[in-house]
């Protein structure tokens, strides 16, 4: 007996070897598993005959083990059909939790802080802290670089064209944010909480905005004091005293844009300047956003806030204490939503995220189960085909080769240049290929397909030698590519404009390894007129915080919004009222001038805040800027120096003037002057005039319209009142003696 000798190739952790396979052959019949089988039944060559019985009930036994393994595979497939569905629902279930997660951190309203500094609570107030206490908190807090507004990119999207006419859910959006800031605030203070939406204050409140808007009371007056009481009056509160608002002007002017993240920011601006900046006040608006001190009147439980058609902004506090009359006042106010930490939402996503994830893959394994029961299904068939009595002489040896290809197809080699290789061995003999994927270069292994006679039999890295048949494997290897991600610096000022930097860039983008650190803190560009101020850093359009570090991530959107406060020399403009002979005269509540400072090429218009002096009527304006001169009350805040307006008050006048019947002129005019509202008579005034005899009065005042300037009479007495408008001109008529 001589052995016919083939090879095959072994892997060793030396490389691959070539060793040799034997297969007896005796008189050209092949050894196959202890059955013999020939070409026909009669010996040729010498061969040795085929015993058919034998073949036959070998046969029936490998037939039978074939359908108990068949009965098998199919109850483990519907077990594992079963775990598949349940599976599959898990699934779903899990990718609706991270939708509505991922909804929910696309959806949130940005949370908002007003730090106070340490020892700034209400029990501390009750001790009645002296000026040098206060000082020291206001410079703290004032200074507090996390005291800074942080825009509302959803807010930011909502226009806004009139402040004074909000819809419903704007108005409900204001409360909340600002019941939600002031109670930021008391709970710093360890103050109670505000209650908002309750019918008493928002009635009371209705009111004194009507009054306001009414009275057209404009900030420089002070509180309406009187539209306060009355409405205090008309709802069962205490109108004993202004225990109710706090307001201000101007911050929409400055913050606006017409949004509402610009509403927003105008009422947090308003807040912090309350808070911290309060000294002018006694401290009084500080007070009573905190919750009030050993006077139990600043003690708020109903807030509610509004902007009249003036642009004030206006929240009304209610102290418990001052509702006398509950009949008149429903203090049924409910807290404001709480807005739910960024950092709380991203944790659910994150979370939500990676339980998906987990039962995709476990999904994965058991579909790839499935897939196995099948294949070995198939394999058992096609193993009780194979035994079926041929009494034909069957191969004794088959070949699998393993190919290696890329996701397109393309064929590639291991890393020692082969682009396959053959294995070799018993027809029926098992082989396993699992432990020798080979290592390539820049890829990763993905799957196999396994084709007999070029027809697909499944994806298993194991088999059976067949003498009959094609065996080919092919490995398919995906590109080894290490995922990116992109974060994006983008620059803007305060009011979320863009701006370049000094060589003309709006934003940069790194790009770095997924899970990478990037740190842009020492990156941060300097552009001229502007200073740096804080970030915001966005993942998928979600607030992620403030910080200049993070990672990289492949799979999402990193933005960071850089933004910078302009640097804006403070114009100044200084109004002085004096009378028609250029002495200095004083508003009713002492102030002889103001002074307004504001950003150099900005607007300034008084028009609308010229204060009113007893016995005095505003005649005119003198403006003067450097060489500059005109009569407006309007401008604009100058870089080259201070801005004087004199602002010019006379008596109230009654010019006389003397006629004869035709209108002519007959002797100078003269004048009377007083205080407005004051009586005048002429009656025992009335001069003689030579050759004259005195006829009648007529009294006429100017009315303008437009540019042009009417006289109306209105009276034919001697005698009238100072008006506090225009001047009341009196034509006094004589008659020519003959």
């Amino acid at each position: 007996m001589e052995a016919n000798k083939r090879f095959k190739l072994v892997k060793t952790r030396h490389g691959w070897l070539r060793a040799a396979a034997t297969a007896a052959v005796v008189g050209g019949v092949f050894a196959m598993g202890g059955i013999s089988a020939s070409a026909d039944t009669t010996p040729a060559n010498n061969a040795t005959p085929i015993d058919n019985t034998q073949l036959v009930q070998q046969t029936s036994t490998n037939n039978n083990q074939v359908n108990d393994n068949n009965n098998e595979t199919n109850s483990a497939q519907n077990n594992n059909n079963a775990q598949i569905n349940a599976m599959n629902t898990q699934v779903a279930s899990d990718q609706k939790a991270v939708n509505d997660a991922q909804n929910a951190v696309n959806n949130a309203d940005v949370q908002q802080n007003m730090y106070l500094p340490s020892g700034m609570t209400q029990q501390a107030l009750q001790n009645n802290p002296d000026s040098n206490q206060w000082s020291t908190w206001d410079n703290q807090g004032i200074n507090d670089s996390r005291n800074n507004y942080v825009t509302d990119k959803k807010a930011a999207a909502e226009t806004v064209t009139d402040y004074a006419h909000l819809t419903s859910d704007q108005t409900e959006q204001i409360q909340q944010y600002t019941g939600n800031l002031i109670n930021d605030i008391r709970t710093q203070a360890g103050a109670p909480l505000v209650k908002i939406d309750g019918d008493g204050v928002t009635q009371f409140a209705n009111q004194i905005r009507a009054g306001y808007e009414n009275d057209q009371w404009y900030g420089t007056k002070g509180h309406d004091v009187n539209v306060i009481l009355s409405a205090a009056s008309n709802n069962g509160l205490d109108n004993s005293g202004q225990y109710y608002e706090n307001y201000g002007s101007g911050f929409l002017a400055k913050y606006g844009n017409q949004t509402m993240d610009g509403i927003q920011k105008s009422i947090y601006e308003m807040v912090k300047q309350m808070m911290f900046n309060d000294a002018p006040e006694g401290q009084g608006h500080t007070i009573s956003l905190m919750g009030g001190n050993a006077d139990a009147t600043c003690a708020t439980v109903e807030m509610s806030t509004f902007i009249d058609n003036m642009n004030q902004i206006h929240i009304i506090a209610i102290p418990s204490v001052t509702i006398l009359d509950s009949t008149k006042f429903n203090a049924n106010g409910k807290y404001p939503t709480p807005v739910v930490d960024m950092a709380t939402l991203n944790q659910t996503l994150t979370n939500a995220q990676s339980k998906l994830a987990n039962d995709q893959s476990a999904l994965k394994d058991l579909v790839a189960n499935n897939q196995i029961n099948e294949y070995s299904q198939t394999i058992n068939t096609s193993q009780q085909k194979a035994n079926v009595v041929t009494l034909q002489a069957q191969p004794s040896t088959g070949n699998v080769t393993f190919h290696f290809h890329d996701a397109n197809g393309n064929e590639i080699k291991t890393n020692d240049g082969h682009a396959s290789f053959t294995w070799t061995g018993d027809n029926g003999q098992q082989w396993d290929y699992s432990n020798w994927i080979p290592e390539i270069n820049g890829y990763t292994y993905s799957h196999a397909d396994q084709y007999v006679n070029n027809a697909l039999n499944g994806h298993a890295l194991v088999g059976s030698y067949a003498g009959n048949a094609n065996e080919d494997v092919y490995l398919t290897y995906d590109q080894a590519q290490q995922s990116k991600g992109t974060v994006t610096f983008h620059f803007h000022d305060a009011n979320g404009n863009e701006i370049k930097t000094n060589d003309g860039h709006a934003s940069f983008a790194w790009t770095g390894d997924e899970g990478q650190q990037w740190d842009y803190n020492n990156w941060i560009p300097e552009i001229n007129g502007y200073t740096y101020s804080h970030a915001d850093q966005y993942v998928n359009n979600a607030l992620n915080g403030h910080a200049l570090v993070g990672s990289y991530a492949g799979n999402a959107n990193e933005d960071v919004y850089l933004t910078y406060d302009q640097n804006q020399a403070a114009g100044e403009v200084r109004f002085h009222f004096h009378d028609e002979n250029g002495n200095e005269i004083k508003t009713n509540d002492g102030q002889s001038g103001f002074t307004w400072t504001g950003a150099t090429g900005t607007n300034w218009d008084y028009t609308n805040w010229v204060p009113e002096i007893n016995g005095y009527v505003y005649d005119h304006a003198d403006q003067y800027n450097q060489a500059n001169v005109n009569h407006s009350l309007s401008g604009t805040f100058s870089a080259e120096g201070p801005t004087d307006v004199y602002l010019t008050f006379s008596k109230p006048t009654v010019n006389i003037y003397y006629h004869d019947q035709n209108g002519n002129e007959i002797s100078a005019p003269t004048k009377i002057e007083g205080n407005v509202g004051q009586s005048w008579n002429y009656e025992n005034l009335v001069p003689t005039i030579k050759g004259y005899d005195y006829s009648h009065a007529d009294q006429y005042v100017d009315e303008t319209d437009g540019a042009k300037t009417t006289q109306v009479a209105f009276d034919n007495d001697l005698n009238g009142t100072f008006k506090n408008a225009e001047d009341v001109n009196l034509y006094l008529t004589y008659f020519q003696r003959a």
